[in-house]
């Protein structure tokens, strides 16, 4: 990278902001008052980090557009060449090589499910959301050939997925608006680590002094009593999620790798499209 200082930042910024999460969400219990509810709002914030914390990553093409224009026309390289150079030298180490030195760390902090499989869905989960994530606002920052007005166009778009991710909305309920959540890369990243996590956990109340109205389920057939226990897959069940049979998990972390390599198709194509004088 040229400028390791500007290459730093990102890593500082996800470092910090990974030890704030995992210090907020340290040791995350089954408790049926904050098992679930911690859960979610772990997997929320993480979906925003990975979304918003892209860097330098994403307007390298336009910093360097004059040099292309010219290496181009003197028939230095493709502009295949040139594209894939730069995002897998460039581009993606600066957003993915936060998540694979930081989320493990992140992931012991938590205490989520303890299992080397388990981790691996979770890494994999998150890379490709990180992935998915950079290549819109690389696109959007190519097609409008400006990086203030690209950041801005790609925030709306995020922001629009983020509306029907799973979390702000329960797309079961909205039914009119519930195909939108395939629209959004939060949904699959959301839904991902949710049956990862949650799926055939059972979570009971820690304490048997809590009044009973609190114990009111939103998603099960009736109201809890002190001593009733909540099932994940009643939960994943009322926010739409499928996670049945086992293979239908890696339905969406194969939704985020097909959607990264569309959008990174467009930016080749735009990139291929830029008149050279």
């Amino acid at each position: 990278m040229r400028n390791p200082k500007v290459a730093a930042v990102p890593f500082v910024a996800v470092a910090v902001f990974t030890m704030i999460l995992g210090s907020v969400y340290y040791q995350l219990g089954l408790s049926s008052e904050a098992g679930l509810q911690n859960r979610t709002g772990l997997f929320f914030f993480l979906c925003l980090e990975l979304a918003y914390f892209n860097g330098n990553a994403v307007d390298l093409f336009i910093r360097d557009r004059p040099q292309f224009r010219h290496e181009r026309a003197c028939g230095f390289y493709r502009t295949s060449v040139y594209f894939l150079a730069k995002l897998l030298c460039e581009a993606m180490p600066i957003k993915l090589g936060p998540i694979l030195f930081f989320f493990p760390i992140l992931y012991a902090m938590t205490g989520l499910r303890k299992s080397f499989a388990a981790m691996f869905f979770f890494e994999t989960t998150c890379l490709c959301m990180g992935t998915a994530a950079a290549g819109i606002f690389m696109f959007s920052v190519l097609l409008f050939d400006h990086v203030s007005l690209g950041y801005v166009i790609a925030g709306i778009i995020l922001s629009f997925m983020m509306s029907f991710g799973g979390f702000l909305m329960n797309v079961v309920s909205a039914w009119w608006l519930g195909w939108c959540r395939y629209l959004s890369i939060f949904w699959y990243a959301y839904s991902s680590l949710s049956i990862n996590e949650i799926h055939g956990a059972t979570f009971c109340p820690m304490s048997t002094n809590i009044n009973s109205k609190y114990l009111t389920s939103p998603f099960g057939h009736g109201n809890f009593s002190r001593t009733s226990c909540v099932s994940g897959d009643d939960f994943l069940t009322s926010k739409g999620i499928v996670f049945e049979p086992t293979w239908r998990a890696w339905i969406n972390p194969l939704a985020l790798a097909l959607f990264s390599c569309a959008v990174y198709f467009l930016c080749y194509i735009r990139l291929r499209l830029t008149k050279v004088y």
